[in-house]
């Protein structure tokens, strides 16, 4: 489950490493370019919505899943396959847990980020669709009522590759703080 706008360049990638879930749901925010072709034809089921904000993208998203768990990623990040085994090993099995958080190994322009906040990240993705909820406007987080676990294997996230694409998300994100 992803939201997206213009990622004709990483949607492909982000898709491949999903050939193992059972269902893959894009939001498309109004994209320009090959997105949702692209999109169609790795299998996925193309949702359009209006991009407002990333808390009602992928709530959006959310409310159309047909599954029991929900693995969330975004086009710059890639599910890796000890990753993908490892999900598939604890959802298939009874858990205490109503989520996972997922350690993501970041990357800006092209080299890993080590130290600092980033650095040691581990994220709220994998989650029991009825026991969670996407909160904030910018860098939402997923909200569960329950126990949360910790995965071993990491998903990696490169945001952004060049400083054009640094600064245009940075003004994103911005201004949504900004109209909030």
């Amino acid at each position: 489950m992803r939201s997206v706008l213009n990622e004709e360049e990483r949607i492909a990638r982000a898709l491949d490493a999903l050939q193992w879930t059972d269902e893959q749901i894009v939001v498309d925010g109004g994209s320009s370019d090959r997105t949702c072709e692209i999109c169609r034809k790795k299998g996925a089921k193309v949702l359009e919505r209006s991009f407002d904000n990333f808390e009602n993208q992928k709530n959006f998203a959310l409310s159309k899943a047909n599954h029991k768990w929900v693995l969330s990623i975004d086009a710059d990040e890639i599910v890796t396959s000890s990753l993908a085994k490892e999900i598939r090993e604890v959802t298939e099995k009874l858990q205490n847990f109503v989520a996972f958080r997922i350690k993501r190994e970041n990357y800006f322009l092209g080299r890993p980020l080590r130290f600092g906040g980033q650095g040691r990240e581990f994220i709220l993705r994998l989650f029991l669709k009825d026991q969670g909820r996407f909160s904030g406007i910018v860098h939402e987080e997923i909200v569960v009522n329950g126990p949360t676990g910790y995965l071993k294997n990491a998903l990696k996230h490169t945001s952004t590759e060049t400083l054009d694409e640094y600064y245009t998300k940075l003004n994103l994100y911005t201004n949504l703080d900004a109209e909030r």
